[in-house]
């Protein structure tokens, strides 16, 4: 019994991850940067041990020309989960020196930066 609550919990949580990086991807698509950051640091505060939040956080960071902040992110997201592929991903992509063709990963999805 207590391991089906376990993944029913664990379910919901994953869940709610992907509608978050659903939501900080419309928010950057807007420019609104502010709400996406509101919403990220809920979701820290909800999930501290996610890297979901940090990889997004980096994402908004990076938007605004916050590149060292956005970098710590990325790492912290990596630190909390080491295969979270969205979190290599743009830390990578972010670490290049090319200044235009960036793409980053809010989550499961791809969006041109």
């Amino acid at each position: 019994m207590r391991e089906e609550i376990n993944r029913i919990e664990e379910d919901e949580t994953e869940k709610n991850l992907r509608e978050l990086c659903i939501k900080v991807k419309r928010c950057c698509k807007k420019h609104d940067y502010i709400t996406g950051e509101k919403i990220v640091m809920n979701a820290m505060g909800q999930y501290p041990d996610a890297a979901q939040p940090h990889n997004l956080y980096g994402v908004l960071l990076e938007k605004t020309g916050q590149h060292t902040a956005a970098m710590r992110h990325f790492r912290a997201a990596l630190a909390l989960n080491p295969s979270y592929r969205p979190a290599n991903y743009n830390l990578e992509q972010y670490g290049q020196f090319r200044a235009a063709g960036r793409r980053c990963q809010y989550g499961d999805e791809w969006a041109v930066y």
